[in-house]
């Protein structure tokens, strides 16, 4: 995997009160900082690399064990693609497997405001390139590409974002860290939030939307979530701390 280093510093989280598509869990939106430089993923993780992890360690999933067919291995369609049907606990299975097989304790899933601010890359924009959707910059449901509500497109595909990341918006959703709660953002920490309490019921967050999303969807704030076994068009990114 390549990454980019992300700097430390500060941003506005969640979506204004202007922003007709927002959904409530977007609001407030709130002035956050980061206290410490990060490295991301440039791609999401790939099927190739997937397919490593799983050779090495002789993985199966879940529903694997449980014979079911809604899984990574029976939606293969090239080594480039992001890797899908992963849950979150199969995200949380590759990390691990990273870091014992470079023996350190860095690799992880961003945080979900982490993952905001990598996807804005400075800017306070709906979109990393703006407020309006701009045709063949990215994989959704009316986002002009040729994969549009068919399928993922190959990692790297479109351009990439200020710092360096690509399909940040839109391709596949991508777990995150942090659980859902949504008086989180009016509770927030303002330096380095993350909601994972050890005893919550409620779901894992979801960030970037996918290739059938509509455009409205794939925005910089836009949340979703879902239960940590949940598998559909589903990929992540790997977040490494700096030392």
């Amino acid at each position: 995997m390549k990454f980019s280093l992300i700097p430390q510093g500060t941003f506005i989280m969640g979506s204004p009160d202007s922003d007709m598509d927002a959904d409530a869990n977007e609001s407030p939106a709130h002035a956050i900082t980061l206290t410490k430089d990060f490295y991301l993923s440039q791609h999401e993780v790939t099927q190739e690399l997937f397919q490593r992890f799983v050779n090495e360690t002789n993985y199966k999933t879940s529903r694997e064990r449980g014979n079911r067919s809604e899984t990574w291995r029976n939606t293969f369609t090239g080594n480039r693609n992001p890797v899908v049907y992963v849950s979150w606990n199969d995200a949380q299975a590759f990390v691990t497997w990273l870091n014992k097989r470079e023996k350190v304790k860095w690799y992880r899933l961003p945080t979900e405001a982490e993952w905001e601010y990598a996807a804005r890359a400075g800017t306070t924009t709906r979109y990393y390139w703006g407020d309006d959707l701009v045709e063949n910059l990215a994989n959704c449901d009316g986002c002009g590409s040729k994969w549009d509500n068919k399928s993922p497109a190959p990692v790297g595909s479109f351009p990439p974002n200020p710092w360096g990341l690509y399909d940040m918006l839109g391709n596949v959703e991508e777990w995150v860290q942090d659980r859902l709660d949504d008086e989180f953002y009016s509770n927030s920490p303002k330096d380095d939030p993350l909601h994972d309490p050890p005893d919550a019921e409620s779901p894992w967050v979801l960030r970037g939307g996918s290739w059938h999303f509509p455009p409205a969807k794939i925005r910089a704030a836009n949340r979703v979530h879902f239960v940590m076994l949940h598998r559909g068009a589903v990929g992540f990114r790997v977040a490494r701390s700096v030392e």
